[in-house]
């Protein structure tokens, strides 16, 4: 790797933080000290490291000490975490906003975003934000996000837990989302008029997963079940029931 040597790229960096160490250990990694070394284990956690957004690339290397201890060290390369986002229709619609995937260099992410419209009646300015939490308790992988809207076509508030299948012997992967939202419907009558209706509508959606090993085989079996919940809300009585 090199040093920057240009004002632009030292003032850059200035405003990025590296992963710190101890969120890649809580994080990040499949194992702890005093694990045995299973090498299909590295190279899955080498996979996972890779496949995270705030990681350019990343090596786990192994070096023995004696006939039972070796020392591991891990190597990530970081991306720059500020990432701008533009969505351009036109000087009337438009999105823009800065994604920060890597808070101070502890792998949570948020993002803002503000949006303006003048091509509708109503509202002409939006917020998008969301936070989300790589491992909300040390190891486990269970992810938290909260996200939060108000635009032009919806008010929503909503929370989020989520665990997945990250390498084979994964055995249990879920989660459990809430949110609550009012959304724009636009629906057009036989007289070709135009109807507008704001639909309040509450969600819960919850699913459980768990894998089984197949005996003397590398294949497993993945069995999941799923709940899935929306409540609708401030439905206007003129409303058809096949728009919602």
């Amino acid at each position: 790797l090199r040093r920057p040597n240009r004002k632009i790229e030292k003032y850059t960096n200035n405003l990025h933080t590296n992963t710190k160490t101890k969120v890649i250990r809580s994080q990040f990694l499949l194992f702890k000290i005093d694990d045995l070394v299973d090498p299909e284990l590295i190279a899955n956690n080498e996979r996972l490291l890779r496949s995270e957004k705030i990681f350019h690339d990343a090596r786990i290397l192994i070096d023995p000490i004696d006939e039972n201890l070796v020392n591991v060290t891990v190597i990530v390369q970081d991306v720059w975490s500020l990432v701008p986002y533009v969505k351009y229709n036109s000087m009337k619609r438009f999105i823009v906003g800065i994604d920060q995937i890597n808070n101070k260099g502890s792998g949570n992410k948020f993002y803002n975003r503000i949006g303006y419209q003048t091509q509708f009646d109503g509202q002409k300015y939006g917020i998008w934000s969301g936070y989300s939490i790589p491992s909300i308790i040390p190891r486990s992988f269970i992810k938290a996000d909260a996200n939060l809207v108000s635009s032009f076509w919806q008010q929503m508030i909503g929370a989020k837990i989520s665990r997945d299948f990250l390498r084979p012997e994964t055995k249990w992967a879920g989660s459990l989302e809430f949110n609550i939202s009012k959304n724009r419907i636009e629906n057009y009558d036989n007289l070709d008029s135009l109807h507008t209706y704001r639909i309040g509508a509450g969600l819960a959606d919850a699913w459980l997963g768990r894998s089984f090993a197949i005996r003397n085989t590398n294949s497993r079996i993945f069995l999941a079940a799923r709940r899935r919940k929306i409540n609708y809300f401030n439905v206007p009585s003129d409303v058809d029931n096949g728009l919602y």
